[in-house]
């Protein structure tokens, strides 16, 4: 784990819902297992997975300029959750939120070669939750 990879969670009973804003051949793709995942620098910055929000209302608020977007629930089981090898951006002071992205982020010319499987950044429309796709079958959709 990094330095300051807090868990997201403190307890591992029952399961933490996130929404992710699809087009509608992406909500086909995860629907059917999630292959092949996007690896464009624009949807895939920390690397192919999920991103996601942690509420139906930072989701919809990303969806407002998205024409034909769909919202999908999915949920992790804590337990799950408190195991994944992960990041929060948002408690690293604002040189180590640099290095990391620099070195991780395609947006930012790093690659996703982090090996992490959960990333949490704090962004304008709220926080950013993304799952690596080496852990897909542990997400839970709807």
């Amino acid at each position: 784990m990094l330095a300051d990879a807090t868990p997201v969670l403190v307890h591992n009973c029952g399961t933490t819902d996130f929404y992710t804003v699809q087009g509608a051949d992406d909500a086909a793709r995860l629907s059917s297992g999630g292959h092949p995942f996007p690896t464009e620098p624009h949807r895939a910055h920390f690397g192919p997975g999920v991103y996601s929000w942690g509420s139906r209302a930072e989701a919809e608020a990303y969806a407002a300029n998205k024409p034909g977007a769909q919202i999908m629930r999915f949920t992790v089981r804590n337990e799950d959750l408190a195991g994944f090898s992960q990041a929060h951006l948002g408690s690293m002071s604002d040189d180590a939120v640099t290095d990391f992205m620099n070195r991780h982020s395609l947006l930012w010319d790093g690659e996703p070669n982090h090996g992490l499987a959960y990333i949490s950044r704090p962004t304008a429309r709220g926080t950013e939750h993304f799952f690596s796709s080496a852990v897909f079958h542990l997400l839970r959709f709807d």
